[in-house]
């Protein structure tokens, strides 16, 4: 693609899990450009011909799904930090995107994302945890956002008529798109 792809280029990744962690690792994998994804797929993966085939298929049908950068991301990790890893990163990713819950991911996986996002105590009050938590600037933003509907409990929406409470043990607490954060009760 003409981009340098090395160890000067920013965002570099390394193999070495105290350098870079396998979340991270699959994250950089995960988010290369469409572009490049085939070639990449050629090179960093022992995938045959006709699965790259298949794989390429199906993102030009549907490019938004990024099915191919999802499969360079898992087939790379699962090279350098071995299947059960992988595994456990593609499913530690799905629970923050939609696709999974973090109640039901394994305490390997739980640990994975408190190594990433780290840790909160609950507070006395939902707007104090979400400041504590790194979530709102002040109890006054906190508010805001939980009556604009943009804060999540373990997948489901904060409602000013179903207000939420946070369970005994690990949450994951959202607020929009991508910001999140774990909070211990």
């Amino acid at each position: 693609t003409g981009v340098k792809f090395g160890k000067t280029e920013e965002g570099a990744v390394w193999l070495d899990p105290e350098r870079t962690s396998p979340y991270k690792f699959y994250q950089f994998w995960l988010n290369l450009d469409d572009e490049g994804v085939e070639d990449y797929l050629k090179i960093y993966t022992t995938l045959a011909k006709e699965v790259i085939d298949e794989v390429m298929e199906e993102f030009t049908t549907n490019k938004g799904q990024r099915a191919a950068q999802k499969r360079l991301a898992y087939e790379v990790t699962k090279i350098v930090h071995g299947a059960r890893i992988a595994d456990g990163v593609v499913n530690a990713t799905a629970a923050l995107f939609g696709g999974g819950s973090f109640l039901e991911l394994s305490d390997a996986e739980q640990k994975m994302l408190i190594s990433e996002l780290g840790l909160s105590k609950a507070q006395s009050s939902m707007p104090a945890t979400l400041v504590n938590a790194g979530l709102a600037s002040s109890n006054t933003e906190a508010t805001r956002f939980l009556n604009a509907g943009s804060i999540s409990v373990n997948g489901v929406k904060w409602t000013q008529d179903k207000p939420l409470e946070i369970q005994k043990g690990n949450n994951l607490v959202q607020r929009g798109k991508n910001s999140f954060a774990i909070i211990e009760k």
